[in-house]
């Protein structure tokens, strides 16, 4: 997944989060989530993921999953919340180094559910 593919792209320290929008409606979260599984399949290598879990954001139903990974024998862990419906495509990624995900998880969720739609 490379940074050119983000809409908005901020990191803090070693923490990133961005956001990739398209204003086409692709179906469905579930749609979203089996295309982004996908593009980490041609980029990354020892790959495990959650299974997709329901979230709520801005008042939608999203899904949101992490994934392990190595990209360029980095070991990187994202964390996903996948949309898709009448206002657009929307992908919310956060991502850090394996060895610090879990110090910065919960600050990099906390940074990730002020999205909010475009009005």
């Amino acid at each position: 997944m490379g940074v050119q593919a983000f809409d908005s792209l901020n990191n803090y320290k070693s923490l990133y989060v961005g956001v990739i929008a398209e204003e086409s409606n692709l179906g469905s979260p579930e749609i979203i989530a089996k295309i982004s599984r996908n593009k980490i399949k041609e980029v990354g290598t020892d790959i495990s993921w959650t299974e997709p879990a329901p979230l709520i954001l801005d008042g939608r139903s999203w899904l949101q999953y992490t994934v392990d990974c190595k990209f360029e024998k980095i070991p990187l862990s994202y964390q996903f919340y996948v949309y898709a419906g009448r206002e657009g495509t929307f992908q919310v990624v956060g991502w850090t180094t394996q060895d610090l995900f879990r110090r910065d998880a919960s600050f990099m969720r906390e940074v990730m559910a002020t999205f909010h739609f475009p009005e």
